[in-house]
């Protein structure tokens, strides 16, 4: 699937994609195609990437608030203190069935949305996942890939405090009943 996504950004020219499926998968950006003369990026680079992007995840249903660099305030003062949720594992299957394939889909379509294709609730019963499952896609270009992930994710973490979105991406990332990301 990385390959297919990899070939979906070369053929579109596309400057960014990075679609994370807070609570359900996981997908890191690329490296813009005109940057380094292809993707510009591993498979170990991304799986890398993917590390991170669940470090931040975790760092937050631990109770810690991702600063601006990308590391982990275990103590965030009042303001920004949650309550504590088990860390989730990353998933291979979700990651490659579900959020590879849905990155591919916006990559060729040039946009980033739910609604490329079937409904995110199908794309998850499509591999045999029934229960309770959560979607929220994050994207845009602010530098290299770790910073965009930051970036990113600082932007969905932030609803706690300005509520935007109806605080979707928020209450992805802290559901408890959530295990795999």
């Amino acid at each position: 699937m990385r390959s297919a996504l990899r070939m979906a950004r070369q053929s579109r020219g596309v400057h960014l994609l990075f679609a994370s499926l807070i609570a359900a998968c996981l997908m890191v950006p690329g490296i813009p195609v005109g940057a380094t003369g292809g993707t510009g990026i591993s498979s170990s680079a991304e799986d890398d990437l993917q590390e991170f992007a669940l470090s931040l995840v975790n760092c937050t249903r631990a109770g810690g608030w991702v600063r601006s660099n990308g590391t982990c305030d275990e103590r965030p003062s009042r303001k920004y203190r949650s309550t504590s949720r088990k860390p989730l594992k990353l998933s291979e299957r979700i990651s490659e069935k579900v959020a590879e394939t849905l990155a591919v889909r916006c990559v060729k379509k040039g946009a980033c949305s739910h609604t490329l294709g079937p409904g995110y609730k199908a794309r998850f019963r499509s591999i045999g996942v029934r229960s309770y499952v959560g979607e929220a896609l994050g994207y845009g270009w602010w530098g290299n890939a770790r910073t965009t992930i930051i970036s990113s994710f600082r932007r969905m973490q932030a609803e706690k405090i300005n509520g935007n979105w109806n605080r979707w991406h928020w209450r992805y990332i802290k559901e408890p009943d959530f295990t795999r990301v």
